[in-house]
C-alpha cells in the first residue's frame, strides 16, 4: 500500500511516518512544523495533518462517502490549504480549507478536471492544471474573486509543478517525448495569444454529430420491465484457461484449467498416464469456489496426493489417494494494511501409501524401497487409511519489500495448526497433532545494518496410534527450504546446525536466534540454535544448543548457506566445528 516517508539528506536515511494508512501527497507547512497528507479508508479520502516525527495526527476533513482528494498544499501564511477534490458530483475541482474555522469553499467549477494547484508567494493567486480545453494547460485563479484565466496554450499538454525558486514563474512539465520530459517556466499571469481555431465545419462536425434517425419516446428514467431472471450458476459461460500436454518417456503429463464467466469458479484437472507395463496412472481433480465469504474447494486425487521429506538419512515418499474438502478465510481488521489473518480448515479422507526410497534401478527408473530392517534411528513409516480434521490460524504482520527475500527488516507472525484423526470415525490412526510457529524480525535501530531474527516452533503429538513418520524429532537429516521458505509445513524436518545426532519423542520445541546483515543477494549470519524432543511420560534430556556462522547466497529458487557450527560444549572445549552446505530458512511462513 502507499505511504509517505521523510528522507534526511544529511544522514541519507529515511523513515516511514504514516503506517499503512495509504497516505499520499504529503506537503510541508511553511514553518516546517506540520505535514498535511491524504489518507484513504476503503474508497474515502480525507485530509490529515501530523508533526514532522509522525506524531499528533489530526483529521481535518470528515468525508464518509466516495471521495477523491489530490495535491493538498499549505498557503504561504500557513492558514489554509488548497487541494483538488472530486466529491459527490464526481467533478474534480479546487477547494480551499481554512484551518482556523474548518470551512471549505470551492475555488473552481469547470466541468473538466482541475488539479495540481500551486500557490503564488503572495497567497492571492493559485495556478493549476485544467482540462477545460480538452488538453491539459495551466490556468491561474484569484482565490478571493474566483476569477480564472488560461495562461498556457500548448497543443500537447503541460502540467503545473511548483513555484520557481529563482524567479516569479511556474515550473511545469511537458508531455513525454520519446525519452524526454521537459521542464518549462511559465509566466503565471501570461496572456494567451493563440487565435481561435478556424476550420471548416466539414472537418469538425463530427464533434457534435448524432444518429441520422433519432429514437423517440425513450425515457431513460423509466423502470425496466424484467421479463425473466435466474440465479447465477458456475456452469454459465464456462471458458477454457489453459491446457498443457507433455510426453515424459513412457508417461504423458496433462493439465487443464477451466473457469466460469466471472472467474470465481475454477476447475482443474491434472493427469499422468503410464504406458509402461506398470500402468500406474495418476490424476487430480479440483474445484475452487471464490464467489463470496470463505474460499473453499474440493480435491480428489489418485496417487497424486504426494508427501515427501528427508527421513532417516533417505527420502520418505507417500503416494496417496485422497478426497479433501477445504476452506480458507483471509481477514484484515482495516487498522493495519499489512496485519493479515487467515483462518483455514479441512476434512480429508486419505489412503496413505508410505515408503522410504533406498535406490533407483537405472535400467527401469523403478524405485527400490527400504525394508523394516534397514532403518537406523526412525521407525519405519506406516501405510493405512486416515480421516483427518485440520484447523489452522495464521497471523502475519509484514510489509511487502524486496528485502524480505533475504534480510527482512520488519515483520512478525504466528501460525497455529491442529490436526485430529480418529479411527472410530474413519481409518486406522488415532492422534492429535498441535503445531505452533512464531517469528519476529527486530531492527535494534533504524540505522542498524544488523537485523535480529527470532523463531520458536513446537509440536505436540497426542494419541496412542499416530503414524510414525509424523512423529516430531530432531534429526541429522538436512531440511528442505524453497526460496527461503518452509514448504513442508507441519512436516518440516528439524536439524540443529552443528549437531549431528538424533533425538526423538512425542513433544518437540526448536528455535533459533540469528543476527543477519548483508544485501539482497548475499548475507552473513551468526546464529544460536536450540531445541529438545522428549516423551511426555518420560524424562526430559538436557536442552540442546548450538552456535555458529554462515554465508548465505540468494540463488532465487534456493538460498544456499555455507557455514560452520557445533554444540556450545564443544566450543568451550575448543573442538573443531563442523562445516556444512545446506538450504536456508529466511521466512518461516
Amino acid at each position: 500500500s502507499n505511504d509517505s516517508k521523510v528522507y534526511d539528506l544529511d544522514e541519507k536515511s529515511s523513515e516511514w511516518l504514516p503506517q499503512s494508512e495509504r497516505a499520499t501527497y504529503p506537503d510541508w507547512s511553511p514553518d516546517g512544523q506540520r505535514i498535511v497528507y491524504v489518507a484513504h479508508e476503503n474508497s474515502v479520502a480525507n485530509l490529515y495533518t501530523m508533526s514532522t516525527d509522525g506524531s499528533d495526527k489530526k483529521q481535518i476533513t470528515n468525508y464518509v462517502y466516495d471521495t477523491q482528494i489530490l495535491n493538498p498544499h499549505y498557503s504561504p501564511d500557513g492558514n489554509s490549504i488548497v487541494f483538488a477534490m472530486a466529491d459527490k458530483e464526481a467533478n474534480l475541482d479546487l477547494f480551499i480549507l481554512e484551518l482556523t474555522s474548518g470551512d471549505i469553499r470551492r475555488v473552481t467549477d469547470d466541468p473538466a478536471a482541475d488539479y495540481d494547484p500551486v500557490w503564488h508567494p503572495d497567497g492571492d493567486f493559485v495556478s493549476y492544471t485544467s482540462h477545460s480545453g480538452s488538453t491539459p494547460n495551466i490556468h491561474t485563479v484569484n482565490v478571493a474573486t474566483g476569477e480564472s484565466k488560461q495562461i498556457s496554450d500548448v497543443g500537447d499538454a503541460v502540467w503545473a509543478a511548483q513555484w520557481s525558486p529563482a524567479d516569479s514563474t511556474i515550473m511545469a512539465t511537458t508531455l513525454p517525448d520519446v525519452d524526454t520530459v521537459r521542464i518549462v517556466n511559465v509566466d503565471p499571469h501570461r496572456d494567451v495569444t493563440t487565435q481561435a481555431l478556424a476550420i471548416r465545419d466539414h472537418y469538425t462536425d463530427w464533434r457534435s454529430a448524432g444518429p441520422d434517425i433519432l429514437l423517440t419516446g425513450v425515457d431513460p428514467k423509466k423502470e425496466v420491465n424484467i421479463l425473466k431472471s435466474h440465479d447465477y450458476t458456475p456452469t454459465i459461460g464456462i471458458k477454457h484457461l489453459t491446457t498443457l500436454v507433455l510426453p515424459l518417456g513412457y508417461e504423458v503429463f496433462g493439465l487443464t484449467q477451466w473457469s466460469d464467466a466471472m472467474g470465481r469458479h475454477l476447475f482443474t484437472g491434472i493427469g499422468l498416464v503410464d504406458f509402461s507395463e506398470n500402468a500406474t496412472h495418476r490424476f487430480l481433480l479440483e474445484y475452487i469456489n471464490a464467489m463470496g465469504g470463505p474460499i473453499w474447494g474440493i480435491v480428489a486425487t489418485s496417487l497424486l496426493d504426494v508427501k515427501a521429506k528427508p527421513y532417516d538419512g533417505r527420502a520418505l515418499l507417500e503416494e496417496n489417494n485422497s478426497i479433501t474438502l477445504w476452506a480458507t478465510m483471509p481477514y484484515n481488521a482495516g487498522n493495519n494494511m499489512s496485519s493479515n489473518h487467515t483462518f483455514g480448515g479441512s476434512l480429508g479422507f486419505t489412503d496413505r501409501n508410505a515408503n522410504v526410497i533406498k535406490d533407483i534401478k537405472l535400467q527401469t527408473d523403478e524405485l527400490i524401497y527400504l525394508d523394516s530392517t534397514d532403518f537406523r534411528y526412525l521407525e519405519p513409516p506406516v501405510s493405512g487409511k486416515e480421516g483427518l480434521v485440520a484447523l489452522s490460524y495464521i497471523w502475519l504482520n509484514r510489509r511487502s519489500h524486496k528485502q524480505n527475500v533475504m534480510i527482512p527488516r520488519q515483520g512478525h507472525g504466528l501460525n497455529m495448526q491442529i490436526e485430529f484423526a480418529n479411527s472410530s470415525l474413519f481409518g486406522d490412526f488415532d492422534y492429535t497433532r498441535i503445531t505452533t510457529d512464531m517469528f519476529i524480525n527486530f531492527l535494534p535501530h533504524k540505522k542498524s545494518p544488523v537485523v535480529i531474527f527470532g523463531r520458536i516452533k513446537s509440536v505436540a503429538m497426542l494419541g496412542n496410534n499416530p503414524p510414525p513418520q509424523d512423529m516430531p524429532a530432531i534429526t541429522n537429516d538436512t531440511p528442505i527450504y524453497l526460496a527461503g521458505g518452509n514448504i513442508l509445513g507441519a512436516d518440516e524436518v528439524f536439524h540443529l546446525r552443528g549437531w549431528n545426532d538424533w533425538r526423538l519423542g512425542d513433544r518437540l520445541v526448536v528455535g533459533t536466534i540469528e543476527s543477519r546483515m548483508g544485501a539482497p543477494k548475499a548475507s552473513l549470519v551468526a546464529f544460536l540454535d536450540f531445541g529438545n524432543a522428549w516423551d511426555a511420560d518420560g524424562e526430559m534430556d538436557d536442552w540442546l544448543s548450538t552456535g555458529g556462522a554462515e554465508l548465505r547466497v540468494n540463488l532465487s529458487l534456493f538460498v544456499l548457506a555455507y557455514g560452520t557450527a557445533q554444540d556450545f560444549n564443544r566450543w568451550r572445549d575448543k573442538e573443531v566445528p563442523t562445516n556444512y552446505l545446506r538450504l536456508s530458512l529466511i521466512n518461516p511462513f
